[in-house]
């Protein structure tokens, strides 16, 4: 915008006042008091960008404590062996039961993000009312949980760190092919009925209960956020009004309330088929005994450091990314 069309457009928000020689008055002390108070109220008028939800701290069991000092995570699986057996009567022939360990070791990695401000800034904010350095380890603090959103999820190859989606097995959804497989078109129409989109649903728990031999229940589902909202809003027929997530939830044995089954964006497109990217869902059991992200040090704000006339904060946090003990409690069904 040019400084003109600017001054044109600051002109048009003014209100018109008429005194009784039907010109505005500047010198009139009531207008003028108005004008100034309408400009303190347009001063302090601030707006904050919107950031979006992080939901791992939703979604993933927490392993919390130990502070910065903590530098790896170790973690022992015990395994039970053997089996009794029916024996003669003499007892000659009991057979022994024992315990295998197995133990692996995770990186800490650090987390940070810093912001500065110097004397000056500190002083114009002052002056002008407006708490900057508040914004700013607001900012600092969004940038630490955005990194440990995405350790979360998708892990950090290059420090290595696991994420979410590095561990349950994967499979696709039911159908002949991709185009068969969808739930939903690119309009955003129906491609599967509300009962095929149960069955998928169903069909990937069961996978998981029948193969571990009921060792393991799913009883939370993520979807993307398109299917999420479809099964939200969509009823589970034309004679009943009640929503396919309503019906999902009311006649799972695995799932408890609403809270078991969650939209989550990063399941967007986020698949490899053949070099595209495809929606999938997670079915799993969400125990920390199973899965659970180590965050050793949650998030903390450092004491300010003085560099000449300004000051650097540094926000921090650790974390050995999500662990899988038993990536079997779980399931991707991809393509849908």
């Amino acid at each position: 915008m040019k400084r003109k069309e600017f001054n044109d457009a600051l002109v048009a928000r003014i209100p018109r006042y008429e005194s009784f020689d039907g010109v505005f008055n500047f010198n009139d002390s009531q207008q003028t008091s108005h004008f100034t108070r309408s400009l303190e109220a347009a001063r302090k008028k601030v707006y904050n960008t919107p950031y979006r939800k992080f939901k791992y701290r939703d979604y993933i069991p927490l392993t919390k404590g130990g502070g910065l000092g903590i530098g790896s995570i170790i973690t022992e699986v015990y395994n039970e062996v053997g089996k009794a057996k029916v024996i003669a009567g003499s007892g000659t022939d009991i057979p022994k039961v024992g315990i295998t360990q197995t133990e692996g070791a995770t990186p800490v990695r650090l987390i940070a993000a810093a912001w500065n401000m110097t004397m000056q800034e500190l002083a114009i904010a002052r002056t002008a009312g407006k708490n900057i350095s508040t914004r700013k380890a607001s900012m600092a603090s969004t940038a630490n949980h955005a990194e440990l959103n995405d350790v979360a999820w998708f892990g950090n190859e290059e420090s290595g760190l696991g994420g979410f989606l590095d561990g349950p097995a994967e499979s696709f959804a039911t159908g002949a092919n991709a185009a068969a497989r969808i739930w939903l078109n690119a309009d955003g129409s129906a491609n599967k009925t509300p009962v095929e989109i149960l069955n998928d649903i169903n069909q990937a728990i069961t996978q998981v209960v029948d193969e571990s031999d009921e060792t393991f229940m799913p009883d939370t589902v993520l979807l993307p956020t398109k299917q999420y909202n479809y099964i939200a809003t969509t009823p589970i027929s034309v004679d009943n009004s009640q929503t396919i997530l309503s019906w999902l939830i009311s006649t799972s044995p695995f799932l408890n309330g609403a809270e078991s089954v969650g939209s989550l964006p990063e399941l967007n497109g986020v698949f490899d088929d053949g070099g595209q990217g495809i929606d999938g869902m997670v079915v799993y059991e969400k125990n920390e005994e199973y899965v659970t992200m180590h965050i050793p040090q949650d998030i903390l704000t450092l004491p300010p450091i003085q560099k000449d006339l300004a000051f650097d904060n540094i926000v921090m946090c650790s974390t050995a990314g999500v662990e899988w003990v038993a990536p079997e409690s779980a399931r991707i069904i991809k393509g849908i």
